[in-house]
């Protein structure tokens, strides 16, 4: 018998529902079994589930909410009425509109986060009015949810 012809005897047993086959040639005999199939018990086991908070734009509103008074650099007392423009997205921090000292009002663009790979572009805008007094990120740096971006003097 010759190796081709062994090769298809095991493809035409493997393909049917013979479990063995005996095969007697010039003196050669041949056997061809297939494996028992091996049962695997599956076990069930509860996959806990998690609610993941969509709103964004109510999360960042809550850490801004949470921000306390800090100290002004120059006259070391403290400044009331800052506000910390925090990023609600995950990504890289593009095309800054405003710089320090600038005026800006409730809803204006201040930045963008963009996630390149996603080909994701989201705005960021400034949820009061009042005047820029430090910008924490540089263009092109990460940056990670609830990180804060910008630091305004509420009016």
């Amino acid at each position: 018998m010759k190796l081709h012809e062994i090769r298809e005897l095991i493809k035409l047993v493997d393909q049917s529902s013979i479990e063995e086959l005996e095969i007697e040639n010039d003196g050669v005999q041949i056997t061809f079994k297939k494996a028992t199939p091996v049962i695997e018990e599956s076990v069930e086991s509860e996959v806990p589930v998690f609610e993941v908070e969509t709103t964004f734009g109510e999360a960042a509103t809550a850490l801004e909410a949470q921000v306390q008074e800090i100290e002004h650099p120059e006259t070391a007392a403290p400044i009331e009425n800052l506000v910390s423009i925090v990023s609600p997205w995950v990504g890289v921090f593009s095309n800054p509109t405003i710089s320090v000292g600038e005026r800006v009002e409730e809803g204006q663009l201040l930045c963008h986060c963009s996630v390149e790979t996603l080909k994701l572009f989201h705005e960021i805008k400034s949820s009061v009015s009042g005047e820029v007094v430090e910008v924490l990120t540089a263009e092109g740096e990460l940056i990670e949810y609830g990180q804060p971006l910008f630091v305004i003097k509420a009016d």
